[in-house]
């Protein structure tokens, strides 16, 4: 089967639509391949005629140059702390490649050496030295590079973005047969780049410098984007593959061919722009064209917004995480592109506390809460589970809830936390085998101290509990017939009450919320009470695809928010299990990173989730329209800034009355926008959500 052929026989993306068009666009390696965007017709859209939207997209590109972590023929890495030596291409003026150098050396006084390599010098003769060296001021860190011929160093120019020449003479002494060639970093050191090394004797053209070019070098086979979730007009693809020659193709999420070319023939490293490409979900495959080895697949988001300021994002969403496991390092980044304000993690007790009133944070849990809150997420910790230096499972004595207490205040001081989750799952007996059980009555005395402690220490913390394990109405009501909501700022509960075998979707939470709602106001004096969903997700091997995934998230945080649940933690963010049909290994939003594709791999649920957050991101419920049990449109926001989310599941059409075009885009970002017949507009809706914005008239049943 052809490379084409594998890819549009994978049923693993669905619709989006791109006016057709036709790029010629350059390769890296100086070739021009031409991409062709194929229309589709437009799923969401019945009798009223569509006309393509014209995103209003900044003037952007994608980037000029990639690179990839690498090793060199005749270059010897003498010390791999903080260095990261890399193969880069484009915007290069000799060959192809070119050194690319990062470093962060904490520390060091004087230059280290970070590559070298003994070149063979003639006692008595002078050398001429040359290279090419390049250093952006934007990224040049902190620290220093030097070249070092011997005991030599060599004057570098100030960062500038073009490649400057630097020469030295160097004198070999009677009877020297070899010099030592350095490139020297010291401190923090971003954005070097050197190529064209040589060394000859004055007159002479041999060069003693071995791969003085850096062409020869190895690296692995893989996707080298450090990200996969790129701004619209920035979209690439780099590849670093050795092989004679690559094919390659773009799909959009429905598995349709958008875009397909060759590589240059054993090239080894090169970018493919994609700024053409709207917003929307796509995959690509790349695979050597003799059929030698499998594809390569990753799919990838483009947003016409990848950044939303931390102080604009929109207090409902939040995500459950692991950090503190290794695969989480570097998931704040793809956290804060989809948009959440929010992140939900363990701070498990018998992980922190090793010796009796020691608290001795895991230094990789400390600083991935440190970077989540450097990307604008506020911290949800769960001081969680059991400790053997006390009671072992759940604390149930008076010492064992002390210590519980005194954990959960210093959480709080060290995360810097914006609310504190009172355990998690405490009546899920797989999660809590302390010796009281698994009660109201058992939960009661530990949420009354914590509360008492951190309501004291720190005013304005909320308290957040009881994190049942499903909604569990009868733990619930126990607890609240103890006074528990007195403790509680927040109700929090993982409603997973869907049905495994019939995947019977989000809409179970209608009912199920509206009774939440009901039973807090039944002992709390007709009053409410914030709730939060702290944990709820669906696995990709649950359902049916990664796409009914997606739909169940945006169905079940909007029937959330429109049921009045204040905050929504999706669990979770990154796949915890590579296997693709480990059930408990697949809740996540993104894949975990590999060596083929060392990015964060978004699933179709990341890119529904920032179409919510941007559709409704800042706006209130306002209506659900009256349509029928099966039919759902949600109205956010007010008069011309109202958003609709809508699906249905069975197929059905709906109108609405209007006098003006209306914009309507898809679950995955593509936009269409819907012209009026007679004042109608007519909408199919299925499984599927879209998005409708305007000031509509009631929507209206068609059939």
């Amino acid at each position: 089967m052809s490379l084409p052929s594998k890819i549009r026989a994978m049923p693993r993306w669905q619709t989006i639509v791109i006016g057709s068009s036709i790029a010629s666009v350059l390769i890296a390696g100086a070739v021009t391949t031409t991409m062709v965007l194929t229309a589709k017709p437009d799923p969401a859209v019945g009798t009223g005629p569509a006309i393509a939207a014209v995103p209003e997209t900044p003037k952007v590109s994608p980037p000029e140059t990639m690179s990839v972590a690498a090793t060199f023929a005749g270059w010897t890495l003498e010390s791999a702390i903080g260095v990261q030596p890399a193969a880069e291409t484009g915007k290069i003026e000799d060959g192809n490649i070119a050194l690319l150098l990062n470093a962060d050396i904490a520390g060091a006084a004087d230059a280290s050496a970070v590559l070298s390599q003994l070149v063979p010098v003639i006692g008595g003769l002078e050398y001429e030295f040359r290279a090419l060296v390049r250093l952006d001021s934007a990224s040049s860190g902190t620290g220093s590079v030097a070249i070092m011929l011997g005991e030599q160093q060599l004057d570098l120019p100030a960062p500038a973005p073009a490649w400057t020449e630097v020469t030295g003479m160097y004198t070999a002494e009677p009877g020297q047969t070899e010099m030592r060639l350095a490139i020297a970093a010291s401190g923090d050191v971003a954005g070097f780049r050197i190529d064209a090394i040589t060394l000859a004797p004055i007159g002479e053209t041999t060069n003693a410098v071995l791969n003085g070019s850096f062409e020869d070098f190895a690296a692995p086979t893989q996707i080298t984007n450090p990200e996969l979730i790129m701004r619209t007009g920035e979209a690439y693809i780099g590849v670093s593959w050795r092989a004679a020659t690559l094919s390659w193709e773009v799909l959009s999420e429905t598995g349709a061919a958008l875009l397909d070319g060759t590589l240059p023939a054993n090239s080894s490293l090169n970018l493919i722009p994609l700024g053409d490409l709207e917003q929307g979900y796509y995959s690509v495959s790349v695979a050597p064209e003799d059929g030698s080895a499998e594809p390569i697949t990753a799919t990838f988001m483009v947003l016409d917004q990848t950044t939303i300021p931390a102080g604009e994002r929109d207090s409902r969403f939040g995500v459950g995480t692991h950090i503190g496991e290794p695969y989480y390092v570097g998931s704040e980044t793809v956290g804060a592109q989809i948009g959440f304000a929010h992140a939900r993690t363990d701070a498990r007790w018998s992980h922190i506390e090793k010796v009796k009133g020691v608290y001795d944070y895991p230094q990789i849990l400390t600083d991935g809460v440190r970077d989540f809150e450097a990307a604008g997420m506020d911290m949800l910790p769960i001081v969680g589970y059991g400790n053997k230096l006390y009671d072992a499972g759940a604390p149930s004595t008076p010492d064992g809830i002390a210590a519980y207490v005194s954990l959960a205040s210093n959480v709080v001081s060290t995360f810097d936390a914006h609310a504190l989750e009172v355990f998690n799952e405490f009546n899920n007996p797989l999660l809590n085998t302390g010796a009281c059980g698994t009660t109201p009555a058992c939960y009661l005395p530990i949420l009354q101290a914590t509360a008492d402690r951190i309501r004291a220490e720190y005013p304005g913390i909320p308290i957040v509990g009881p994190a049942n394990a499903r909604t569990d109405d009868a733990f619930l009501t126990g607890l609240y017939q103890l006074g528990g909501l007195d403790y509680l700022d927040a109700v929090s509960f993982h409603p997973y009450d869907y049905d495994y075998g019939d995947n019977k979707g989000a809409e179970f939470l209608v009912d199920s919320l509206k009774q939440v709602e009901d039973r807090i106001k039944e002992y709390n004096d007709g009053e409410a009470k914030p709730i939060w969903i702290t944990e709820l997700g669906w696995t990709s091997t649950l359902v049916e695809s990664d796409n009914q995934q997606a739909d169940y998230l945006v169905r079940s945080e909007v029937i959330a928010f429109a049921s009045g649940v204040e905050r929504f933690y999706w669990y979770d963010l990154v796949n915890d299990h590579l296997h693709p049909l480990d059930h408990e290994g697949n809740f996540g939003m993104v894949r975990q990173q590999t060596e083929q594709i060392p990015a964060f791999e978004p699933k179709r649920s990341a890119m529904a989730q920032s179409m919510l957050i941007r559709k409704i991101g800042g706006k209130d419920f306002a209506v659900r329209d009256n349509l029928n049990e099966t039919t759902y449109s949600y109205a956010f926001g007010s008069s011309d800034d109202t958003t609709r989310v809508a699906w249905s599941t069975k197929p059905v059409s709906v109108s609405f009355a209007t006098k003006v075009p209306v914009k309507v885009t898809s679950q995955y970002g593509e936009v269409t926008v819907v012209k009026p017949i007679n004042g109608t507009i007519t909408i199919e809706l299925g499984e599927q959500t879209i998005y409708i914005d305007g000031d509509l008239s009631v929507a209206r049943l068609i059939g």
